[in-house]
Formats: structure tokens, sequence, C-alpha cells
């Protein structure tokens, strides 16, 4: 098991000349390091406009394939759509089953919202991403109605149940998190719940994405090398990789 100092020294080599990072990489590397070194990692931008709703669709659009045929932009043009990212309004109007979005109107808004930029719209095709997203809107917004009410626009209700969890000091209840929001928030995987969660400021999550296995591995961080596109890394892996080395 190498030091921390030696592995972090590797690992940034990594992510610089074998990444291929932009110009901009240097500045970007920087940026996500800020939590760390000031010890913050409580969410500083919950109420900026589209909260958390607007976090977790962007999260979801990280869905691997799926930038391809959702588009960059796409959450930001969504603001109409989804009453200003509020999830109670969007629940009320679209519905509470997966299936309701897809009849209640809000698949036909987004198809003529952004036909013609991205790939198209096949509502009779499950697979189509689309189809997957909008159910997954609709799951977003119902989850997050359990927590926020008229007099709740920060979600401070929400804010303090991720908050039992990531800031516990058994690194197995930190991990419990993301599992759950896998298992409430269709579309989402255990990857997508910690992007959401370490782009939401909780800074003790991490994406563990196939850049971070290959860094694990080249570091020697991890006993075997783990290939994510033939299985679910196991519990106990996953619950190591949630947390903060």
């Amino acid at each position: 098991m190498p030091q921390l100092s030696d592995f972090y020294k590797q690992a940034k080599d990594f992510i610089e000349h074998h990444l291929k990072l932009p110009e901009s990489g240097e500045a970007i590397l920087e940026a996500e390091l800020v939590p760390y070194r000031t010890g913050k990692s409580k969410p500083e931008s919950m109420d900026e406009p589209g909260g958390i709703y607007y976090k977790m669709l962007e999260s979801l659009k990280n869905r691997q394939g799926f930038e391809n045929f959702i588009g960059l932009d796409a959450v930001e043009c969504m603001n109409d759509i989804l009453f200003g990212y509020d999830p109670i309004e969007t629940h009320k109007t679209y519905g509470n089953d997966l299936k309701d979005g897809l009849n209640s109107g809000l698949f036909e808004k987004l198809e003529r919202q952004f036909f013609g930029k991205n790939k198209k719209f096949d509502i009779k095709n499950p697979k189509n991403a689309w189809v997957q997203y909008t159910k997954g809107i609709i799951s977003i917004a119902r989850f997050l109605s359990d927590f926020q009410d008229a007099k709740d626009k920060g979600y401070k209700k929400f804010c303090g149940f991720i908050e039992l969890f990531s800031s516990n000091a058994d690194e197995h209840v930190v991990a419990a998190l993301p599992m759950l929001l896998e298992k409430e928030i269709d579309g989402y995987g255990f990857a997508l719940a910690c992007d959401f969660l370490k782009e939401s400021g909780y800074n003790m999550y991490c994406k563990p994405d196939v850049h971070l296995l290959d860094i694990f591995w080249q570091g020697r961080l991890l006993t075997k090398k783990i290939n994510t596109s033939a299985s679910k890394p196991s519990s106990k892996w996953r619950a190591k990789s949630a947390t903060r080395l």
C-alpha cells in the first residue's frame, strides 16, 4: 500500500498526462481540490436556481451514452417544462407513476422542445434515451417531493437527510446513501448517485468511474482490476470507493 502523498502525486500525473487534459485542466483540478483543502464539505449551492432537482437531473444526464442523445445544455432548457425545477409542481402535473410521465404530456413537451437538436424520440422503445430520461425526471420529482414543502424552498429536510449518512463516522453508513438513491431513483446507479453528491459539495463521495479505477489500480490501492462493464462492484468495494481517502 503506497503512502497517500506518493499516491496523490501518481494520480495527479496520471490525470495530467494520460488523460490529455485541455489547457484549462490544471484549473479544473485545483477547483476540485478546494473543498478538501478548506475542510468544507457542506453544500453551498443548494439555493441556486434549480437547486437539488436541477443537480440531480444533471447527474442523471451523465448516465453512459445519454449525453449523445440528451445534449449538454438540455437541463437548463427545461426550466418552463419543469416549473422552475419545482419537484412538487412537476410531481403534481405529470403524475406519480413512471409510466405517467410518458402519458401525461411530459414526453411530448420534451419532444417539441428538443426534437431536431438530438436523436429522434421513440416513445414505443423502452430503451430510448428520452424515454428513460423522462422516467428519471418523474422519479426524482417524486422522491424529492417527500422532503420539500412550500416553506422549505432550500430543501433543508433533504440536506438533513443526506447529512444523517454523510456525517456518520461509520464508512458503511456513508456508503449506504448512494445505494439508497440508486434504489429510489429510476436510472440512477451507484456511480451517478455518488456523482450527484460530489457535485453538490459532499466531498466524502467520489464517482467510482473507469478513470478512478485505473488510478486506484495503477496506484496499487486495488488488489485486482475491476471491469465495471462486466459486473457490478461488490458492496465492500463500493463502500470503500464512496469514502474519502
